[in-house]
């Protein structure tokens, strides 16, 4: 079992005072109507902060909420972006049968 139960796959990193923990979980749902040949990729990221970050995200007027909302569209738009990871390749297509 990994470090996160509820996640098909999750993993832990700490080096100091950062403590980072990652989890993966899939979900097949049908696709958008707008774009039935793309699957879609969702990056939610949460953390807590070490004292000295929470005072500089208070110091920036951020919150923990929209902190990661902003990493989670950078992470998406840079791992999962068209270029580097093709939606197509997403979409599970299942055979009719022909009448």
């Amino acid at each position: 079992m990994g470090v996160v139960p509820t996640e098909f796959g999750s993993a832990r990193v700490s080096n100091g005072e950062a403590d980072v923990i990652v989890g993966v979980k899939a979900d097949l749902v049908p696709p958008r109507l707008a774009a039935p040949s793309h699957g879609e990729v969702f990056v939610n990221v949460s953390f807590a902060a070490p004292a000295a970050a929470e005072k500089r995200l208070v110091e920036l007027g951020e919150s923990h909420s929209a902190c990661g909302l902003r990493l989670g569209s950078l992470l998406a738009q840079y791992c999962f972006g068209e270029l580097v990871f093709p939606r197509t390749l997403l979409c599970v297509k299942t055979k009719t049968k022909s009448s």
